[in-house]
């Protein structure tokens, strides 16, 4: 609002970036005057894609590029739920980088719905909030567009004390898509 009662900087094009993405955010975003808001994860695709909107005179790179045909990256683009990304296509080199990473998401997370249930056993709704607010943000920078939606479910259930069963189910089908993932890789 402040930026906007300045009129040198009225047209300004200002892009919100967070990772509270949080009910009514984004309305209050744009309410204050941004011209677009972007939640996590955000990509350098997404980002150029909401600044080529508003830089069109200017070229804005994006992460588009021929992608590298190996057996690897056929067989990662085959996995449901598993969005790669362009800039990971660009090269063997890179795709078997993006690969060592997902292999390094499953291992680092395949616990983590252990934990969420013993910080629900324990009453630590925050911590459990926490542990689901981390993992829907990292499976979706991974592309593990799957996980990140349970989890941000179990998240979502955890912030306005959704039922135990309710976030109990949200868990397992969360815990299901990472099995389910690592049997994949």
């Amino acid at each position: 609002r402040r930026i906007r009662e300045n009129p040198a900087w009225a047209t300004l094009p200002i892009v919100a970036m967070t990772a509270h993405a949080m009910n009514g955010d984004r309305e209050r975003c744009l309410q204050a005057g941004m011209n677009a808001y972007l939640g996590k994860p955000v990509t350098p695709s997404t980002l150029a894609a909401a600044l080529g909107k508003y830089l069109s005179d200017r070229p804005v790179s994006s992460d588009v590029a021929e992608a590298c045909d190996s057996e690897l990256s056929r067989a990662l683009l085959q996995i449901q739920g598993l969005e790669v990304g362009p800039a990971w296509l660009r090269s063997p080199e890179t795709i078997v980088a993006y690969h060592t990473q997902l292999e390094r998401f499953i291992k680092a997370h395949e616990h983590q719905m252990t934990r969420l249930r013993e910080h629900l056993a324990s009453e630590e709704h925050d911590a459990a909030r926490v542990l689901a607010h981390n993992l829907k943000g990292i499976a979706g920078l991974v592309g593990a567009q799957r996980v990140a939606a349970q989890a941000s479910k179990i998240e979502e259930g955890l912030r306005t004390g959704a039922k135990k069963s309710a976030i109990n189910y949200r868990m397992r089908k969360c815990a299901a898509e990472l099995a389910r993932l690592a049997q994949a890789l």
